[in-house]
């Protein structure tokens, strides 16, 4: 576990800003409830045993109120679940958590750090020096029966090995980033399953999703063709039927957004991928879903 900082906030008593622990679960489900976001305790988990000394707890006078995690990928490092008790917004905190993120990735030696913004947390991050790369929209709807193409060639990843090696393979082709870690934590929790799609003997893309606190989040899918992205997506929809799901796309992507919207899904909000250091080199033309605004 890492030391504790104490950061000064102008006209304030000192934050605390300490390592995030399983006691904090409690906070973290608050949080995530006040918020309206979908997250559930295993994504908290799943944070924690990524990085178990890159998420962090702020304290104001020893009472836990703000949150935020950290990760990364070689030379990519991702910050998310920058969360703040509504009675302490405003005060600076989130500005402090992000500056001791910041500080920690920078020291893991990553060259770009991350972040998927919403409309708040935008302002607050151009502040520190994150640049926009491009939007990712939210689409919401309810996973119906129907399922295109031939889904013969797809196969059901429910454990690590050879397969799971090739799918990692095939996200970083999309992302740009060595992820293989992500995608096992993904798996061994069993918060994902993953349909895997080859065309010869060569893989074309794969799909999984995982189940939130108040929607399937269906992400991350990785497609080299508009018919696999259709496939794969489909065979998600097929396997969750008449539950509420969440799909986070790249604009970019606009195959992926006509399959979302000939589902009859409709845009709930949208996010600004933004960056820090290098600019990344990702193909989000490839990314048909992402895992939502954790870690891309």
């Amino acid at each position: 576990m890492s030391s504790a900082i104490f950061h000064s906030i102008p006209g304030s008593n000192p934050l605390l800003i300490r390592t995030m622990v399983s006691e904090d679960l409690p906070l973290c489900r608050r949080l995530v409830s006040n918020a309206g976001w979908n997250q559930t305790d295993g994504d908290w988990i799943r944070a924690m045993k990524l990085a178990p000394d890159g998420c962090f707890v702020a304290e104001k006078e020893s009472i836990a109120v703000a949150t935020t995690t950290c990760c990364w990928f070689g030379e990519t490092g991702w910050i998310a679940m920058v969360l703040v008790d509504p009675e302490y917004r405003g005060s600076g905190i989130a500005g402090s958590l992000m500056q001791h993120a910041i500080a920690y990735l920078q020291g893991q030696g990553v060259k770009s750090i991350r972040l998927d913004a919403t409309a708040m947390g935008q302002k607050v991050y151009r502040k520190l020096g994150f640049r926009d790369e491009y939007e990712v929209i939210r689409y919401e709807g309810t996973a119906g029966e129907c399922v295109s193409g031939n889904r013969d060639s797809l196969q059901v990843i429910l454990s690590t090995g050879t397969l799971l090696t090739q799918i990692a393979s095939l996200d970083e082709k999309a992302t740009g980033a060595e992820r293989s870690s992500f995608l096992e934590n993904l798996d061994t929790a069993k918060a994902a399953a993953y349909w895997f799609k080859t065309s010869g003997g060569i893989a074309e893309g794969y799909a999984g999703f995982r189940v939130g606190r108040n929607a399937v989040q269906i992400g991350p899918a990785v497609a080299f063709t508009v018919q696999t992205g259709q496939v794969l997506l489909d065979a998600v929809l097929a396997d969750c039927p008449g539950k509420a799901c969440f799909v986070d796309i790249p604009a970019d992507n606009r195959p992926a957004l006509q399959w979302a919207e000939s589902r009859d899904f409709r845009v709930q909000r949208s996010f600004m991928r933004m960056y820090l250091g290098e600019k990344p080199a990702d193909r989000p033309d490839w990314i048909w879903a992402s895992s939502g605004p954790e870690k891309g």
